[in-house]
């Protein structure tokens, strides 16, 4: 009954499996005219993102938004009380697995942010 509270008992299973399964199912629901089921994962579709960002921590929250950030520069800049040695190091972590899942490009754009992150640091 507790959508949020069962998401969150389960955090570790949501990943993009589990989103494109919801997606899916949604789309069969609509196909057959169930609108209570379609609201029903509409709202679970909604809420993981949510719950994935509650379960994050700190520096992950930093490092995801870092990386939508239009600018990494600028947000940077805006929050630097916020970046922290942890932040720089999860960053590193990031583009080390991008560079092992042969995303090269992603890699090194992170790489130059966590560059960026901690000359502003020190």
């Amino acid at each position: 009954s507790d959508l949020q509270a069962a998401l969150s008992a389960h955090v570790a299973n949501l990943d993009e499996v589990f989103e494109n399964l919801v997606a899916g199912q949604i789309v069969m629901a609509e196909r057959a005219g169930d609108s209570a089921t379609v609201a029903r994962l509409t709202t679970i579709a909604e809420l993981v993102p949510h719950v994935k960002a509650a379960a994050m921590s700190p520096e992950d929250r930093i490092v995801n938004a870092l990386l939508a950030a239009e600018n990494a520069t600028r947000y940077i800049r805006e929050n630097i009380g916020d970046i922290t040695g942890a932040v720089v190091k999860r960053l590193n972590e990031v583009a080390e697995d991008y560079s092992t899942k042969g995303k090269t490009d992603e890699a090194e754009r992170v790489r130059r942010i966590a560059r960026e992150a901690g000359a502003m640091l020190f």
